[in-house]
């Protein structure tokens, strides 16, 4: 067995449960109540619609899902020990990033 001592340290998170919807509003987290945020990142961006991000990442796009919805891949700390890769859809991107020229 590994290393139990780190442990304790974690933050321990609220269980998530999806009901059959599969809507965020359906998305029950017990016990903790959801907290408005405000972004303040900055990150690199590259116009990519879901099906080119999907295959991008190796995934197979869900039949739920339009491959065609327009969006960007979203790099976050690139080039960092903190890089990651992220989808968005263009109006959630356009409405929450100005361009630095």
């Amino acid at each position: 067995m590994g290393d139990t001592s780190l442990r304790s340290e974690i933050p321990q998170f609220p269980v998530l449960m999806k009901t059959e919807l599969n809507n965020w509003e359906e998305i029950i987290m017990e016990d903790t109540p959801l907290k408005l945020y405000q972004s303040h990142k900055r990150v690199h961006g590259c116009p990519m619609n879901r099906g080119m991000y999907n295959s991008y990442r190796g995934w197979t796009i869900p039949l739920d899902e339009d491959p065609n919805d327009l969006g960007y891949l979203v790099i976050y700390n690139r080039g960092t020990i903190d890089h990651y890769e992220s989808w968005s859809p263009k109006d959630v991107f356009d409405n929450g990033n100005t361009e630095i020229v």
